[in-house]
Protein backbone atom coordinates (compact mmCIF):
# COMPACT_ATOMS: atom_id res chain seq x y z
CA UNK A 1 0.00 0.00 0.00
CA UNK A 2 2.63 2.37 1.00
CA UNK A 3 4.70 1.29 -2.39
CA UNK A 4 1.32 2.82 -4.45
CA UNK A 5 1.33 5.88 -2.83
CA UNK A 6 4.69 7.00 -3.10
CA UNK A 7 4.29 5.89 -6.45
CA UNK A 8 0.82 7.87 -7.17
CA UNK A 9 2.72 11.12 -5.31
CA UNK A 10 5.77 10.46 -7.38
CA UNK A 11 4.05 11.07 -10.71
CA UNK A 12 1.38 12.82 -9.46
CA UNK A 13 1.82 15.61 -12.35
CA UNK A 14 1.63 13.08 -15.45
CA UNK A 15 -1.53 11.51 -13.51
CA UNK A 16 -3.19 14.36 -13.28
CA UNK A 17 -2.33 15.32 -16.88
CA UNK A 18 -3.69 12.07 -18.58
CA UNK A 19 -6.90 12.02 -16.45
CA UNK A 20 -7.44 15.95 -17.48
CA UNK A 21 -6.28 15.14 -21.39
CA UNK A 22 -8.80 12.82 -21.03
CA UNK A 23 -11.63 14.64 -19.83
CA UNK A 24 -10.80 17.15 -22.84
CA UNK A 25 -10.94 14.80 -25.41
CA UNK A 26 -14.44 13.26 -24.42
CA UNK A 27 -16.12 17.06 -24.03
CA UNK A 28 -14.76 17.76 -27.81
CA UNK A 29 -15.73 14.47 -28.98
CA UNK A 30 -19.46 14.88 -27.46
CA UNK A 31 -19.82 18.20 -28.86
CA UNK A 32 -18.58 18.54 -31.99
CA UNK A 33 -20.08 16.20 -34.72
CA UNK A 34 -16.71 16.17 -36.58
CA UNK A 35 -14.15 15.07 -33.49
CA UNK A 36 -17.19 12.61 -31.93
CA UNK A 37 -16.30 11.11 -35.99
CA UNK A 38 -13.24 10.88 -35.71
CA UNK A 39 -12.90 9.70 -32.04
CA UNK A 40 -15.58 6.79 -32.83
CA UNK A 41 -13.87 5.49 -35.95
CA UNK A 42 -9.93 5.42 -34.30
CA UNK A 43 -12.06 3.47 -31.62
CA UNK A 44 -14.00 1.37 -33.91
CA UNK A 45 -11.06 0.12 -35.72
CA UNK A 46 -8.80 -0.73 -32.61
CA UNK A 47 -12.31 -2.99 -31.49
CA UNK A 48 -12.87 -4.18 -34.81
CA UNK A 49 -9.23 -5.46 -35.59
CA UNK A 50 -9.25 -6.82 -31.50
CA UNK A 51 -12.15 -8.63 -32.35
CA UNK A 52 -10.86 -9.87 -35.68
CA UNK A 53 -7.78 -11.06 -34.09
CA UNK A 54 -9.56 -12.96 -31.55
CA UNK A 55 -12.26 -14.42 -33.99
CA UNK A 56 -9.01 -15.98 -35.70
CA UNK A 57 -7.55 -17.75 -32.38
CA UNK A 58 -10.73 -18.94 -31.77
CA UNK A 59 -10.80 -20.20 -35.51
CA UNK A 60 -7.63 -21.60 -35.00
CA UNK A 61 -8.42 -23.98 -32.08
CA UNK A 62 -11.50 -25.00 -33.67
CA UNK A 63 -9.60 -26.25 -36.74
CA UNK A 64 -8.44 -30.06 -35.15
CA UNK A 65 -11.55 -30.42 -34.18
CA UNK A 66 -13.20 -29.72 -38.06
CA UNK A 67 -10.45 -31.97 -39.25
CA UNK A 68 -11.29 -34.83 -37.13
CA UNK A 69 -14.95 -34.30 -37.83
CA UNK A 70 -14.92 -34.10 -41.84
CA UNK A 71 -12.07 -37.63 -41.76
CA UNK A 72 -15.18 -39.08 -39.66
CA UNK A 73 -17.62 -38.32 -42.61
CA UNK A 74 -15.43 -39.43 -45.15
CA UNK A 75 -15.58 -42.48 -43.12
CA UNK A 76 -19.20 -42.29 -42.98
CA UNK A 77 -18.84 -41.73 -47.01
CA UNK A 78 -16.60 -44.25 -47.45
CA UNK A 79 -18.80 -47.00 -45.55
CA UNK A 80 -21.94 -46.12 -48.18
CA UNK A 81 -19.71 -46.60 -50.71
CA UNK A 82 -19.34 -50.05 -49.67
CA UNK A 83 -23.12 -50.77 -49.66
CA UNK A 84 -24.58 -49.92 -46.42
CA UNK A 85 -28.06 -49.03 -46.23
CA UNK A 86 -28.31 -48.81 -42.40
CA UNK A 87 -25.00 -47.56 -40.58
CA UNK A 88 -24.98 -47.23 -36.11
CA UNK A 89 -22.23 -45.55 -34.66
CA UNK A 90 -20.66 -46.62 -31.40
CA UNK A 91 -18.09 -44.02 -29.93
CA UNK A 92 -16.87 -43.13 -33.04
CA UNK A 93 -16.54 -46.41 -34.28
CA UNK A 94 -18.49 -47.60 -37.49
CA UNK A 95 -20.52 -50.39 -37.58
CA UNK A 96 -22.03 -52.31 -39.93
CA UNK A 97 -25.67 -53.22 -39.44
CA UNK A 98 -26.98 -54.59 -42.94
CA UNK A 99 -28.02 -57.88 -44.90
CA UNK A 100 -25.81 -56.53 -47.75
CA UNK A 101 -22.10 -58.17 -48.18
CA UNK A 102 -20.57 -55.32 -47.35
CA UNK A 103 -16.16 -56.12 -47.15
CA UNK A 104 -14.80 -53.42 -45.16
CA UNK A 105 -15.86 -50.95 -42.49
CA UNK A 106 -13.33 -47.87 -41.43
CA UNK A 107 -12.45 -46.08 -38.06
CA UNK A 108 -11.10 -43.31 -38.73
CA UNK A 109 -7.88 -42.24 -36.70
CA UNK A 110 -5.33 -39.58 -36.09
CA UNK A 111 -1.79 -40.16 -35.86
CA UNK A 112 -0.21 -39.38 -32.92
CA UNK A 113 3.57 -40.42 -33.56
CA UNK A 114 5.46 -41.02 -37.16
CA UNK A 115 8.79 -41.16 -38.72
CA UNK A 116 9.94 -41.39 -42.26
CA UNK A 117 13.78 -41.13 -42.29
CA UNK A 118 14.37 -44.93 -41.00
CA UNK A 119 14.79 -47.92 -42.71
CA UNK A 120 12.12 -49.90 -41.20
CA UNK A 121 9.23 -46.86 -40.04
CA UNK A 122 5.95 -47.29 -37.91
CA UNK A 123 3.56 -44.88 -36.76
CA UNK A 124 1.29 -44.75 -33.96
CA UNK A 125 -2.84 -44.15 -33.72
CA UNK A 126 -5.20 -43.60 -31.08
CA UNK A 127 -7.10 -46.38 -31.72
CA UNK A 128 -6.65 -49.86 -30.31
CA UNK A 129 -8.32 -52.17 -28.93
CA UNK A 130 -11.40 -50.61 -27.49
CA UNK A 131 -12.26 -49.37 -30.88
CA UNK A 132 -11.73 -52.96 -32.27
CA UNK A 133 -8.43 -52.66 -33.58
CA UNK A 134 -6.57 -55.99 -33.86
CA UNK A 135 -3.50 -56.60 -35.50
CA UNK A 136 -3.47 -57.02 -39.51
CA UNK A 137 -5.87 -54.45 -40.32
CA UNK A 138 -5.25 -52.00 -43.47
CA UNK A 139 -4.56 -48.68 -43.04
CA UNK A 140 -4.87 -45.98 -45.16
CA UNK A 141 -4.98 -42.10 -45.97
CA UNK A 142 -7.74 -40.38 -47.50
CA UNK A 143 -5.14 -39.78 -50.33
CA UNK A 144 -4.01 -44.03 -50.92
CA UNK A 145 -2.24 -46.84 -48.52
CA UNK A 146 -0.55 -46.10 -45.79
CA UNK A 147 0.70 -49.48 -43.81
CA UNK A 148 -0.94 -52.25 -41.78
CA UNK A 149 -1.18 -52.51 -37.84
CA UNK A 150 1.57 -54.92 -36.45
CA UNK A 151 0.39 -54.31 -32.66
CA UNK A 152 -2.40 -52.85 -30.76
CA UNK A 153 -2.92 -51.62 -26.98
CA UNK A 154 -6.52 -50.60 -25.60
CA UNK A 155 -6.32 -47.14 -26.77
CA UNK A 156 -3.21 -47.29 -29.38
CA UNK A 157 -2.12 -49.29 -32.46
CA UNK A 158 1.14 -49.21 -34.01
CA UNK A 159 1.33 -49.40 -37.90
CA UNK A 160 4.47 -50.83 -40.20
CA UNK A 161 4.94 -48.06 -42.62
CA UNK A 162 4.79 -48.32 -46.67
CA UNK A 163 8.03 -46.70 -45.94
CA UNK A 164 9.27 -49.39 -44.05
CA UNK A 165 11.91 -52.03 -46.18
CA UNK A 166 9.80 -55.08 -44.67
CA UNK A 167 6.22 -53.69 -46.01
CA UNK A 168 5.00 -55.55 -49.61
CA UNK A 169 2.15 -55.15 -51.14
CA UNK A 170 0.43 -56.62 -54.08
CA UNK A 171 -0.42 -53.74 -57.19
CA UNK A 172 -1.29 -53.08 -60.65
CA UNK A 173 -1.86 -50.92 -63.39
CA UNK A 174 -5.19 -49.19 -63.50
CA UNK A 175 -5.36 -49.23 -67.11
CA UNK A 176 -4.91 -52.56 -67.85
CA UNK A 177 -4.85 -55.16 -64.62
CA UNK A 178 -1.28 -56.48 -65.02
CA UNK A 179 -0.19 -56.73 -61.70
CA UNK A 180 2.90 -57.02 -60.15
CA UNK A 181 4.71 -56.53 -56.01
CA UNK A 182 5.54 -52.46 -54.55
CA UNK A 183 7.45 -52.77 -51.99
CA UNK A 184 10.18 -49.39 -50.25
CA UNK A 185 13.98 -49.22 -51.34
CA UNK A 186 14.64 -47.27 -47.66
CA UNK A 187 15.91 -43.95 -49.83
CA UNK A 188 13.19 -41.25 -50.50
CA UNK A 189 10.02 -41.15 -48.58
CA UNK A 190 7.85 -40.08 -51.45
CA UNK A 191 8.40 -43.13 -53.92
CA UNK A 192 8.44 -46.91 -53.70
CA UNK A 193 9.10 -49.66 -56.32
CA UNK A 194 7.61 -52.14 -58.07
CA UNK A 195 8.18 -54.87 -59.94
CA UNK A 196 7.20 -58.69 -61.17
CA UNK A 197 5.61 -56.82 -64.44
CA UNK A 198 6.62 -58.44 -67.37
CA UNK A 199 8.46 -56.56 -70.35
CA UNK A 200 5.92 -56.38 -73.07
CA UNK A 201 2.92 -54.72 -70.52
CA UNK A 202 2.32 -50.77 -72.01
CA UNK A 203 3.32 -49.17 -68.80
CA UNK A 204 4.34 -45.20 -69.03
CA UNK A 205 5.15 -41.98 -67.08
CA UNK A 206 1.86 -41.13 -65.17
CA UNK A 207 -0.11 -44.49 -65.31
CA UNK A 208 -2.35 -44.91 -62.02
CA UNK A 209 -1.02 -47.87 -60.02
CA UNK A 210 -3.72 -49.78 -57.18
CA UNK A 211 -4.28 -52.35 -55.23
CA UNK A 212 -4.87 -55.61 -56.19
CA UNK A 213 -7.04 -56.91 -53.93
CA UNK A 214 -5.45 -60.20 -53.78
CA UNK A 215 -4.69 -59.90 -50.51
CA UNK A 216 -7.20 -60.02 -47.43
CA UNK A 217 -5.57 -56.55 -46.02
CA UNK A 218 -6.91 -53.61 -48.93
CA UNK A 219 -9.81 -53.40 -50.58
CA UNK A 220 -9.36 -53.84 -54.79
CA UNK A 221 -8.68 -50.25 -56.68
CA UNK A 222 -7.33 -48.49 -53.40
CA UNK A 223 -4.83 -45.88 -55.04
CA UNK A 224 -1.35 -46.17 -54.64
CA UNK A 225 0.32 -43.32 -56.61
CA UNK A 226 1.37 -42.84 -59.97
CA UNK A 227 4.43 -43.76 -62.05
CA UNK A 228 7.52 -41.60 -62.07
CA UNK A 229 9.36 -41.30 -64.65
CA UNK A 230 10.28 -44.19 -67.95
CA UNK A 231 9.74 -48.09 -66.99
CA UNK A 232 13.24 -49.84 -66.18
CA UNK A 233 14.44 -53.08 -68.57
CA UNK A 234 15.98 -55.50 -66.08
CA UNK A 235 16.05 -59.31 -65.85
CA UNK A 236 12.49 -60.48 -66.87
CA UNK A 237 10.67 -57.52 -65.29
CA UNK A 238 10.20 -53.51 -65.73
CA UNK A 239 11.25 -51.43 -62.87
CA UNK A 240 8.81 -49.13 -62.11
CA UNK A 241 9.54 -45.80 -59.67
CA UNK A 242 5.92 -45.25 -57.93
CA UNK A 243 5.58 -41.74 -56.58
CA UNK A 244 3.31 -42.09 -53.60
CA UNK A 245 -0.24 -40.82 -53.44
CA UNK A 246 0.15 -40.41 -49.38
CA UNK A 247 2.77 -38.00 -48.21
CA UNK A 248 4.09 -39.43 -44.70
CA UNK A 249 5.70 -36.39 -43.88
CA UNK A 250 2.18 -34.85 -43.34
CA UNK A 251 0.16 -37.94 -42.75
CA UNK A 252 -2.20 -36.18 -39.78
CA UNK A 253 -5.72 -38.60 -40.04
CA UNK A 254 -6.05 -41.97 -41.44
CA UNK A 255 -8.55 -45.21 -42.06
CA UNK A 256 -8.27 -47.90 -40.34
CA UNK A 257 -9.88 -50.83 -42.48
CA UNK A 258 -11.73 -53.70 -40.91
CA UNK A 259 -12.12 -56.89 -43.15
CA UNK A 260 -15.53 -58.63 -42.32
CA UNK A 261 -14.56 -61.88 -44.01
CA UNK A 262 -10.61 -61.72 -43.56
CA UNK A 263 -10.71 -64.83 -41.16
CA UNK A 264 -12.92 -66.71 -43.45
CA UNK A 265 -10.93 -66.49 -46.56
CA UNK A 266 -7.25 -66.96 -44.64
CA UNK A 267 -9.04 -69.81 -42.65
CA UNK A 268 -9.90 -71.65 -46.08
CA UNK A 269 -6.83 -70.31 -47.93
CA UNK A 270 -4.85 -72.14 -45.27
CA UNK A 271 -6.33 -75.33 -46.01
CA UNK A 272 -4.61 -75.91 -49.72
CA UNK A 273 -1.76 -78.23 -50.10
CA UNK A 274 1.54 -76.05 -50.23
CA UNK A 275 3.00 -76.89 -53.29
Amino acid sequence: MRSLLNFLIRHSNLILFLVLEGIAIIMLSSTHSYHNSISSNFFGGITARLNSNVESVKSFTRLRQINRQLVYENALLRQKVEGTERIVIIRDTIVSDTIKKVKFTYVSARVVKNSVNKQKNFFTLDRGFNSGITNGMAVMSSEGIAGVIVGASQNYSVVMSVLNIDFKQSVKISKNDYFGSMSWNGKNHRFAQVTEIPHHVDVSEGDTIVTTGFSALFPEGIMVGTVEGEPVMGGDFLYLNIKLATDFKQLTNVYILKSQYKGERLGLEAELPNE
